[in-house]
């Protein structure tokens, strides 16, 4: 388009050209910035305090210094709500350190030096000095423009790394074009070439954000048609780089436009090979600042953090510290390698430094498509070393990602329910994952209703090299999937024998019902499944020789009441079935368990066992439930004597005649005192596993047991 083109194809009337740009800032200012100093002070003991606060937060250890009678004494420090047994405690993002409550209280014959790394909350500036001069001398005054955003989790240089990329990128003034056209084709999104001097545009690049059409009629009497007429806004400037602007429109009625621009969030990506993030991917130098820094500008408004194809050595977590952050890779060609000796979590989010602390839940996050390589870690460091540890996360997924020789857990879905925090997690997804040589695979604690789906679990350990989670209760525990939360969905997954795991391949400690749905175990080395904590489905599974290498263990077990186990198959087509039972009862007794149509194997003892007071419906399992009347019948025992229902299903016994004065179940009366009526019988349920005795003068002339 240019001016030649105006009288046959624009109204001349309609062209408007005007200063428009509200992303235009000459100067930006990045709040909440961290900025690094040194603390150096010395405090007098004073018969009273047992903590000491500082004008600036702790960054690192501090080196803490008794002196009594000029002689110094460099006492213990230990991390506040991890360690034990030091003389003080600091915590990082902390202002305050404290004694433990085990040590004395100094009086004024003391003296304490504290001194190390410290931090401070700053704010990061960039200007445009020619911008802010043009326009004070347009308009009349300071001709400063200011745009602020939150820096929260920046460093100082990343804060004034982004400030500056910030006006490099909005410091132009846009400009608003507004015409009318016959012209066919244009539509939002297209940029346009413009030439129209007479508004100062000389080969003007803008972007179409709107394109409205109103039919007009025209033309003589008696031969008028209706013509399309089509009117077009057009951005220049700053705006163009912002793609919202192309669905910009009128707030809806009623609403407040502080609160519904109309917009559609835009998605930016910060590929970390770009300016000013720089990595190489080499997998020689050290990545961890330039990764870090595009994940705290993504931080800031959302979008993806990319790593092209490469080995990123990593020597420190990568921390998301903000909403809306997906940390997406070229495929397992983007492979994240901590280096040598590495204690930390490879993958994390902020972890508090004791649970309840606020400001730690985040939401909408995801990992895709990239490989993780621990192979160089130690990951001795309790609550740290895992590949992936997320704290109160929601809403969010990990997925396509290969985990390889992870030390501790693969993923670790952790947090707490502590007030005020309460830094719970839940309803995020891992999903077509692979786990290979890891000492665990996934565990979530304190978070739950997590699916977990389409997931590879290749190899486990004996334990796991640090205790693990970060506040909970922590053990070392190595296993496939360890649901401590409930509500979980667990689907077509399939769990390996690799490895020297001693435990489970699936632990459900949660009375929150889970769903173990349409998985494979093959060959598994322990159980497949053990049920600790009730109202849990488990259904059409596949179980391939489960116990391959551990005696005297089931294929599912059960510790708990009002499980539903259904339609789940067992076979031998990989190796020879080890286990004791096909399902077994751990303890007990339970009650309303549900064990039916499962297509059993024999194990080395039998296909099911139960506590022999369990009250349990088991059913239609082939290979194992005798159904109907039951062939041959038992002979009535002699009086008083009991006689126990081995089916392994509830059974219905009819008894007829003879002089009765007693009948038990399972040692309980059942009120029936005398025999039936001439023509009639009575009808007694015998639980499977339970006894029934009959005391009688005269045995009756006969009982017939049917099974469910």
């Amino acid at each position: 388009m240019d001016n030649g083109l105006l009288t046959s194809d624009f109204q001349d009337a309609n062209i408007t050209v005007e200063d428009s740009s509200d992303l235009y800032r000459n100067r930006q200012i990045i709040e909440n910035v961290l900025a690094s100093t040194t603390i150096n002070e010395t405090r007098l003991g004073d018969g009273v305090s047992k903590s000491w606060t500082f004008g600036n937060q702790w960054a690192g250890p501090p080196t803490i210094l008794v002196t009594v009678n000029g002689v110094p004494t460099t006492a213990t420090v230990g991390i506040k709500n991890v360690d034990t047994g030091k003389q003080f405690y600091w915590a990082l993002g902390d202002n305050t350190i404290t004694e433990d409550s085990s040590g004395p209280v100094y009086d004024a014959t003391f003296s304490l030096s504290f001194s190390g790394p410290g931090q401070y909350l700053t704010y990061s500036q960039a200007d445009n000095l020619t911008e802010q001069a043009a326009l004070a001398a347009k308009e009349g005054t300071s001709g400063i423009v200011v745009m602020v955003e939150d820096g929260t989790g920046l460093t100082k240089a990343q804060g004034d790394a982004l400030a500056q990329e910030r006006i490099n990128q909005y410091s132009i003034r846009g400009r608003l074009l507004k015409a009318s056209t016959r012209r066919y084709g244009l539509a939002p999104g297209q940029l346009l070439n413009l030439f129209l001097p007479e508004h100062g545009i000389n080969d003007g690049l803008f972007l179409i954000r709107q394109v409205q059409t109103k039919l007009t009629t025209e033309g003589p009497t008696g031969a008028m048609v209706q013509q399309p007429w089509r009117t077009i806004e057009a951005i220049s400037g700053a705006d163009v780089g912002d793609w919202t602007k192309l669905y910009q429109k009128a707030p809806l009625p009623g609403f407040n436009k502080g609160k519904n621009t109309g917009r559609i969030p835009m998605t930016l990506s910060f590929n970390v090979q770009n300016a000013p993030f720089n990595c190489v991917g080499d997998g020689v130098n050290d990545e961890t600042a330039g990764i870090q820094a595009a994940l705290n500008a993504a931080a800031v408004i959302g979008g993806y953090v990319d790593l092209p194809q490469g080995t990123y050595k990593t020597s420190a977590s990568l921390v998301m510290t903000g909403d809306n952050v997906i940390i997406r890779g070229s495929g397992w060609g983007t492979v994240i390698k901590p280096v040598s000796g590495a204690q930390f979590d490879v993958i994390s989010t902020a972890i508090p430094g004791s649970a309840g602390l606020s400001g730690f839940i985040r939401n909408y996050l995801g990992i895709e498509n990239l490989k993780i390589d621990c192979s160089a870690m130690t990951g001795t460091t309790a609550g740290q070393g895992n590949g992936i540890h997320w704290y109160g996360v929601r809403y969010s997924y990990i997925r396509d990602v290969f985990v390889l020789s992870c030390k501790n857990w693969a993923i670790l879905l952790d947090g707490d329910n502590t007030g005020p925090g309460n830094n719970f997690g839940y309803d995020c997804q891992v999903f077509r994952c692979v786990f290979d040589l890891c000492n665990a695979g996934v565990w979530n604690t304190n978070s739950e209703a997590h699916d977990i789906i389409g997931n590879r679990f290749k190899w486990a350990g004996a334990a796991t090299a640090a205790l693990q989670p970060a506040f909970a209760t922590q053990d070392t525990n190595a296993l496939h999937l360890r649901c401590s939360g409930g509500y979980m969905s667990i689907t077509n997954n399939v769990f390996g024998k690799g490895g020297t795991y001693t435990t489970e391949a699936i632990r459900l400690s949660n009375s929150g019902p889970c769903k173990v749905i349409g998985n494979r175990f093959d060959q598994v080395r322990n159980q497949a499944v053990v049920v600790n904590g009730g109202n849990h489905i488990i259904i059409g599974n596949q179980l391939g020789s489960p116990g391959s290498a551990i005696s005297g263990v089931p294929g599912i077990q059960i510790g708990s009441s009002k499980n539903t186990i259904i339609g789940n198959k067992f076979d031998i087509t990989a190796g020879a079935m080890n286990a004791t039972y096909a399902i077994a009862e751990a303890g007990g007794p339970f009650a309303d368990n549900i064990i039916a149509d499962n297509n059993l194997l024999t194990g080395t003892t039998g296909f099911i066992n139960q506590n022999a007071t369990s009250t349990n419906k088991v059913h239609h399992n082939a290979g194992y439930n005798p159904l109907g009347h039951a062939g041959p019948q038992p002979a009535i025992p002699a009086s008083g004597v009991a006689i126990t229902n081995n089916s392994g299903v509830d059974g219905t016994v009819h008894i007829a005649g003879g002089t009765l004065t007693v009948i038990n179940v399972g040692g309980s009366a059942t009120g029936i005192t005398a025999a039936a009526a001439a023509g009639s019988v009575h009808t007694v349920r015998v639980p499977a596993n339970q006894s029934i005795a009959i005391t009688y003068t005269v045995v009756p002339t006969g009982w017939q047991w049917f099974y469910d």
